[in-house]
């Protein structure tokens, strides 16, 4: 009964509305400059926007909390599941470094809204009967009506904008309460598709995923990564798969990720906060703090920590440039330096250090 009352008990019920979030990370790099030296000047900036649909108090509001508290669970029996960066860091400092290996962050293309309604509403389906109704502290519905609650979530996204009443009819909405917990069961069954026709799964050593983002540790080569992505690229028409491979420095979600010889490290991207009192005013690094514009070696890269003010904000930020090759032995070599065989030279490309080799 108390669920029943939980599930049918809403009060002045309305359509969800949508509105727009600008993406501010997306903006050119270029422009930040301009308005940290010139000041703030909207026509200056070109903004992707992010549609949101608010469904706080929508007709379906309570059964999507009340799904979403079923599914969330299940979310963690998934192996490549992580929460966030600090997840992250925990399974990756469990992982061996292997000498011969890629680094490798890839993302899923507007995931939630490219996801088809019906592939959602199956997903969540095949995941009834892994449900445990024991760990609950509420009464669970049998299968039938889950079901049932699931199709009429997924199959009723309106939502009110600019005074017209709209129909969302590919995709999860953005904003919406199950869309995070359907959408990220939807894509771990996808991962097991593409895992079960990839031949070269064992050569991945290490593979976490957060929502759209996901990042990989590869012992392989790099014609069995393009391998990889084509059978993703080909599972569903929709969703496309784009990714970024190195063998030492990745970023993926907000650190710097550097492989070394014998180790991993990894550092915040950046941050953004007004110092005060004792604390750091360059970049706190490990817990060591390093003032402007001052640098630091960290495996064969330099780490340079960059300062600016924009408005009461200070911005933080270590910059990784590589200063040197790494050998087959994982030896630093200089610009100018030859390999073992003489045919390779270490040199500057672009702004990076890289292996030239000629000859065969």
């Amino acid at each position: 009964m108390k669920t029943y009352n939980f599930l049918t008990q809403s009060h002045n019920p309305k359509h969800g509305h949508m509105y727009f979030l600008p993406k501010i990370h997306k903006i050119n790099p270029e422009v930040v400059k301009n308005i940290i030296k010139q000041g703030f000047n909207h026509s200056d900036i070109e903004v992707a926007y992010r549609p949101i649909v608010n469904k706080s108090n929508s007709p379906t509001c309570r059964i999507e909390k009340f799904l979403d508290l079923i599914f969330k669970p299940l979310l963690r029996k998934d192996p490549f599941f992580i929460q966030d960066s600090k997840d992250f860091i925990v399974k990756l400092e469990k992982e061996k470094i292997e000498n011969k290996c890629f680094l490798i962050a890839y993302d899923v293309t507007s995931m939630y809204t490219n996801m088809q309604i019906k592939d959602l509403q199956e997903t969540l389906v095949n995941n009834l009967e892994k449900i445990d109704k024991l760990s609950y502290n509420f009464q669970i519905p049998n299968l039938a009506d889950l079901a049932e609650l699931i199709k009429i979530v997924l199959e009723n996204n309106e939502f009110e904008f600019n005074g017209h009443i709209y129909k969302q009819i590919i995709g999860a909405p953005m904003g919406g309460i199950l869309s995070p917990t359907c959408t990220d069961l939807h894509l771990a069954s996808i991962l097991k598709m593409i895992l079960d026709k990839f031949q070269y799964r064992t050569h991945i050593k290490l593979h976490c995923q957060y929502r759209d983002d996901g990042f990989m540790v590869f012992t392989g080569n790099m014609l069995q990564i393009e391998e990889f992505f084509s059978i993703a690229n080909k599972i569903d028409n929709l969703l496309k798969f784009t990714y970024e491979v190195s063998e030492e420095l990745m970023t993926y979600l907000d650190l710097e990720v550097y492989k070394d010889k014998a180790s991993w490290s990894y550092y915040k991207t950046s941050s953004v906060n007004v110092p005060s009192g004792n604390s750091c005013s360059g970049c706190s690094i490990n817990g060591v703090c390093h003032s402007a514009d001052q640098q630091w070696k960290q495996g064969c890269w330099t780490l340079q920590c960059n300062v600016r003010t924009l408005g009461r904000l200070s911005i933080r930020q270590s910059v990784p440039v590589k200063t040197q090759c790494r050998d087959s032995y994982g030896r630093c070599v200089d610009s100018g330096g030859t390999d073992y065989s003489g045919r390779c030279t270490c040199q500057v490309m672009g702004t990076s250090f890289k292996w030239t080799c000629i000859g065969k």
